[in-house]
């Protein structure tokens, strides 16, 4: 059994040296094998490095002056042939970083205008044709947030607590919490009914849930009702998407997919269903918070 393990642990080993480890950093899998070589031989020509390391002939000058570049090996230019040596991977490792922190601030300063370029293809109004698209399982809160972070000018939203309760979906509602108070930061305006036959113990656990992001919300910007008309969740974006949430029959305690849908028509029916259920609802004012 003993050297079973050991075989074992030696294949692992070897497959891992065999994979290319700086990839992530920046490294092809033949600037890999030549530094690798280095390291293990020290320095060597052209020649020798092409051959130890198995990247091509043709290919041996265009990865050293990579790697130069690089930061990872220096080279002997004056010497005939010409000399390879690593740099210590200590300081092999600080170069590479320091490439990517630049990679990451260059592209972070140029991404408003890459942003601006793109708004100039982006259709301002939707298609009347039909789109949809369905999250599942663990796709089903996330795909449903990213959809509520898209919204630029006004959100209808409702949320049903009628067979669970708040506290059931405790980090969901947090996550919502943190997305509202950043959409009516940025000018956004909300409407929020809540369907359920107890407002007084919803509203006491929704408070406990959100009271750190409570001191963000705007409340001119943001509007509370509750009724007790029960459907299924849904939120209404900018006047033309919608998107809903669908409880699992099995579990009641779990949503079991979301639905995106993107039609002005169908976004403006669902509309006038929530705004004729806000007519009915029961104000409630933040400000009495």
């Amino acid at each position: 059994m003993k050297k079973l393990k050991t075989v074992y642990l030696v294949i692992k080993m070897t497959s891992v040296q065999n994979e290319n480890v700086l990839e992530r950093y920046g490294l092809t899998n033949y600037e890999f094998a030549a530094y690798k070589t280095l390291l293990h031989r020290g320095a060597c020509d052209a020649k020798e490095l092409s051959e130890n390391s198995k990247v091509p002939t043709g290919r041996i000058y265009d990865v050293t002056g990579s790697l130069e570049n690089k930061g990872l090996i220096d080279i002997q230019k004056y010497s005939r042939p010409k000399l390879y040596s690593p740099v210590d991977p200590s300081i092999a490792m600080k170069n590479l970083l320091e490439r990517k922190r630049e990679e990451l601030e260059a592209l972070t300063e140029n991404a408003l205008v890459v942003e601006d370029e793109l708004k100039k293809y982006h259709r301002t109004t939707p298609s009347e044709s039909l789109f949809w698209k369905i999250g599942i399982g663990k796709e089903t809160i996330d795909r449903f947030n990213a959809r509520l972070i898209e919204t630029q000018n006004e959100m209808l939203y409702y949320g049903e607590f009628f067979e669970t309760r708040p506290h059931n979906h405790a980090q969901e509602i947090r996550e919502e919490a943190e997305i509202f108070a950043d959409l009516q930061e940025r000018g956004v305006t909300i409407k929020i009914l809540l369907g359920t036959k107890d407002k007084e113990g919803t509203l006491q656990e929704m408070l406990e849930l959100i009271f750190p992001v409570l001191h963000r919300y705007d409340f001119d910007k943001m509007q509370v009702k509750f009724t007790k008309t029960i459907t299924l969740p849904f939120v209404i974006i900018d006047e033309e998407k919608v998107v809903m949430k669908i409880v699992n029959p099995a579990n009641l305690q779990e949503y079991f997919a979301s639905i995106y849908v993107w039609q002005r028509k169908f976004a403006t029916e669902l509309s006038q269903k929530f705004q004729e259920m806000w007519s009915k609802a029961e104000e409630f004012s933040m400000e009495n918070l």
